[in-house]
């Protein structure tokens, strides 16, 4: 059996380590983007 805090502080935990990627990967496609516009 799964304890749901640490299953939610694991995904939460995963989120703000993912998070940063995203944002770097979303400016890394949407800066060149904007700039060949």
């Amino acid at each position: 059996m799964f304890n749901p805090v640490t299953v939610n502080t694991a995904l939460l935990e995963s989120t703000v380590l993912v998070l940063p990627l995203n944002v770097l990967l979303t400016l890394t496609l949407y800066v060149p983007a904007v700039l060949a516009t």
